[in-house]
């Protein structure tokens, strides 16, 4: 083999590398690209595949925790039975909530209300985008704005049939320590994820379940 013919030789060998390279960097760049995609295509997938539900209803559960304790929990109401559940508790300090507290929570929960009425509890974007404008730095306002949007996650992870911290990227453990203390009283507890049920004395000590 010649010098010219050494060098043609060579000068094919390098352009099928770099034909070769080319191509594997293409397959890289698809699959990437596929793989980065894969999670909002599932939730477009997920959210084409979810029922037509709409937003009907909103209500307020004041549940007396102890002599001086009233938690406010919320309860948002979908036209297919389901419904989603968020919590209002100390948006007034932590004297003991009144009816007035409580009425002034429902007017102010219906002012939030008002924005997804007869929408999907899947915009919950749309929802923040509406409702932080109207929050003004008022801690009462600021809460019902937060109840709402708990439970219109609630409310989606139902209607995609699934738990709501896939909407949050995932379950990144198997359990998580937890502290349950209710002063002055005697109830159960269920601790998250183990599903185990605690009774505590009047004192906050743990008589069951511990």
């Amino acid at each position: 083999m010649n010098r010219n013919s050494s060098i043609q030789h060579e000068g094919d060998v390098l352009a099928r590398s770099v034909k070769q390279l080319m191509l594997n960097r293409r397959q890289i760049i698809c699959t990437g690209g596929a793989l980065l995609a894969s999670p909002f295509l599932a939730l477009r997938q997920a959210r084409a595949a979810a029922p037509s539900l709409r937003l009907t209803g909103v209500e307020l559960l004041p549940i007396r925790a102890t002599a001086r304790t009233v938690w406010l929990f919320v309860r948002l109401r979908a036209d297919n039975g389901l419904s989603g559940l968020g919590e209002a508790s100390d948006a007034f300090g932590f004297a003991n909530t009144t009816t007035a507290n409580a009425d002034t929570m429902r007017a102010r929960l219906q002012l939030f209300f008002d924005l997804v009425r007869g929408g999907s509890p899947l915009d919950v974007e749309r929802y923040r985008q509406r409702g932080m404008p109207l929050i003004k730095g008022d801690l009462v306002s600021a809460t019902a704005f937060s109840a709402i949007e708990q439970a219109m996650w609630d409310l989606a992870g139902q209607a995609l049939g699934v738990s709501t911290f896939s909407l949050f990227g995932g379950k990144v453990r198997q359990g998580s320590k937890t502290e349950a203390f209710v002063k002055a009283s005697k109830v159960p507890v269920v601790v998250p994820l183990s599903g185990k049920t605690m009774e505590f004395d009047a004192g906050g000590k743990c008589t069951a379940g511990c």
